[in-house]
């Protein structure tokens, strides 16, 4: 029985030559995402900063695809909003002055001022539905004038509220592509090979080892 050691020499990521680096970022360029969840994080943060507004999303109810092409898309499978809540995160502006008296009704009169989020099964945008308790079963007696007022106000929260859940899932989703475009640059794989402390053969195939 013959015993064969075979030796032989391996380098870190910075004593490797100009093209083996070159081709070792090429051939490890999914190091830091594949087999990783490396959207979480960033799926848990959105989902805790909007609960701040009243909206309610879980983060494993978002889904999306990063593929560079038509086939893109990021939608919210289900959520719900607290009108009042969200009506109070965005009283500093202007525009939400008139829903003041929304808000104040409701809260007099011990109403559910909520609405459904909606994904859309193509995926193209959202849609936000008033889900909470009708107004005029609140109090036995309202008039008209007061009538038309709030059902034109929820008419117009639940538009509000529809056009900015379109807006977040947008601005979630490129921020997801700049993350992924991070993670698959050149200086975010060195980093890794360097952090990791990785080996390579002369060529720049990893050392298996």
């Amino acid at each position: 029985m013959k015993k064969i050691v075979n030796e032989y020499f391996v380098y870190n990521f910075n004593e490797l030559s100009d093209n083996a680096k070159e081709y070792a970022i090429e051939k490890y360029n999914d190091i830091n995402t594949d087999g990783y969840e490396w959207w979480i994080d960033e799926l848990i943060d959105f989902s805790d900063e909007i609960e701040t507004n009243g909206i309610e999303i879980d983060y494993k109810d978002i889904y999306f695809s990063i593929a560079y092409s038509q086939s893109d898309y990021l939608y919210f499978d289900k959520g719900s909003v607290d009108g009042i809540k969200y009506i109070e995160s965005f009283k500093t502006f202007s525009t939400m002055d008139k829903y003041q008296k929304l808000a104040e009704f409701y809260q007099k009169n011990d109403g559910n001022l909520s609405f459904s989020i909606i994904g859309n099964s193509y995926r193209e945008r959202h849609y936000v539905e008033f889900s909470g308790d009708n107004f005029f079963d609140l109090i036995d007696d309202i008039d008209d004038n007061e009538y038309k007022e709030m059902e034109m106000l929820i008419n117009e929260l639940e538009k509000d509220i529809d056009e900015y859940i379109n807006e977040i899932a947008g601005n979630l989703h490129k921020k997801l592509y700049r993350v992924y475009e991070y993670l698959t640059s050149d200086d975010a794989i060195i980093e890794t090979f360097l952090a990791n402390e990785y080996t390579f053969l002369e060529n720049g195939v990893m050392d298996n080892s």
